[in-house]
């Protein structure tokens, strides 16, 4: 329980800060005043955070039901029980929902599905629940009469939360070094230990910082007033300090690309004239030290990609038995394919494709693919049209993670809820087209 906990002290601080009344609200009133999917929101997240003990697949199996899984399941419901009644409210009075948001909805039905067939019913269940609650609340925001701009403040949200995990972890290494410092089996990229924390594993502190530090960059770039600008930049910096002490190499690629993208859309000149030149420098001047930082004194890991090319071979051969359907939604990966590589003490493949290709199969990955192309398609028009770019560049840093760990791909995470939102966001974008386009051919009608 002590990642809830953790996750519950975090984000209890910091939903009074960025609450819609602020800090000086909440003196004034001793309340924090949020909206009902802000509020089912954070309920769906918080159990993301509850680990139980690691165990082996057969033992999960024989004893699926542990107290952890059992607050995650009842936080889940309660989510679901919170914004239930606004989803049905909206649904009443609108039906905009378009093909990306229906392709991630007929993911999640075939998840559902997959209960059936499951080889953990139990499990499945659970995860599709805590999908569904994810699901069902961005669902009710892009139903709200001004869904644009409800997406964007749902996805600056959890960007915030993630943001507080972070600053959290950060200020746990340095005054609880015990409980956040992984200093039994992970050195850092410049410290002897890597940032770790109870509600996150060092790898998801990394790509959750990068996740941040690109909203934060984007943001400060766009931002119209100064003052706005200097608070973002300093989340950037912070941000990106988080994700040096984490020191997982997927944060940093993650961290990387997205700086690269957002330079080259908004900064070109200065990347051309500054960044790029001092980078090339430092990099020949300090290769050696920068490559050794980036192994972690573990070169051996990188042939392999620290086992996950191992388990995505287990999963590939596992999904040719069963490639239409797979072997039930969230629990393919762990106790069909796992199974062979350590007796199911690893909890995922690494890799939100492959857990849901063995999850779901194709059936499944088909129409969450649609959903990822159509969200990549108005990402790029809006990175070009600079428009957006704080949401639209965040789809690189969601791409790349789902690659190297569950991401959006898996069950519900907060890249899932990023990720569902930009969906809604490019099926917005695209009905409204539709409408232009009527409206032009009525028009022109004799």
């Amino acid at each position: 329980m002590d990642g809830l906990v953790g996750a519950l002290v975090v984000w209890g601080i910091a939903l009074v800060v960025i609450a819609p009344q602020g800090l000086g609200g909440f003196l004034k009133t001793g309340k924090v005043q949020l909206s009902r999917e802000r509020l089912a929101m954070v309920l769906a997240l918080l159990g993301t955070h509850t680990f139980a003990p690691v165990t082996t697949g057969a033992e999960v199996l024989a004893n699926p039901v542990v107290l952890e899984r059992a607050v995650r399941g009842v936080l889940s419901v309660l989510a679901l029980i919170v914004v239930f009644p606004v989803l049905m409210e909206r649904v009443r009075s609108s039906s905009r929902i378009g093909r990306g948001v229906g392709a991630v909805m007929l993911y999640g039905l075939v998840a559902l599905v997959s209960t059936l067939y499951s080889v953990s019913a139990l499990v499945t269940g659970a995860k599709v629940v805590e999908l569904a609650a994810g699901l069902i609340v961005v669902l009710a925001v892009a139903l709200s009469a001004d869904s644009r701009t409800e997406l964007r403040r749902m996805v600056k949200f959890v960007v915030l939360l993630e943001a507080a995990l972070v600053v959290g972890a950060i200020a746990g290494y340095f005054l609880v070094p015990d409980r956040f410092q992984a200093n039994e089996y992970r050195p850092g990229f410049i410290l002897p230990f890597a940032m770790n924390a109870p509600y996150n594993h060092s790898n998801e502190l990394s790509a959750s910082a990068a996740l941040v530090a690109a909203y934060a960059l984007a943001t400060a770039f766009t931002a119209d007033q100064r003052r706005a600008r200097s608070y973002w930049f300093a989340l950037f910096v912070l941000a990106t300090f988080g994700l040096i002490l984490a020191s997982g190499r997927q944060g940093l690629i993650m961290w990387l690309i997205s700086v690269l993208v957002l330079l080259w859309v908004l900064r070109r000149r200065l990347l051309m004239l500054l960044v790029g030149p001092a980078a090339v420098v430092g990099y020949v001047a300090y290769s050696d030290a920068l490559w050794a930082a980036f192994v972690r004194n573990q070169p051996e890991t990188l042939a392999t990609l620290s086992d996950r090319t191992l388990f995505w071979q287990a999963a590939f051969d596992a999904w040719l038995r069963h490639p239409w359907t797979g072997f039930g939604f969230g629990a393919g990966g762990r106790f069909v394919a796992l199974e062979v590589v350590n007796e199911g003490q690893i909890t995922s493949l690494h890799s939100g494709y492959m857990e849901a290709l063995i999850g779901v199969g194709l059936l499944g990955l088909l129409p969450l693919a649609y959903a990822a192309f159509r969200a990549s398609v108005w990402s790029l028009q809006a990175l070009r049209a600079r428009v957006d770019v704080p949401i639209a560049i965040l789809l690189v840093p969601l791409l790349l993670h789902a690659g190297v760990s569950l991401g959006f791909a898996a069950w519900l995470t907060a890249d899932f809820v990023v990720f569902v939102c930009i969906v809604a966001l490019a099926d917005l974008q695209g009905l409204q087209r539709r409408r232009e386009f009527e409206q032009v051919g009525r028009v022109g009608l004799p």
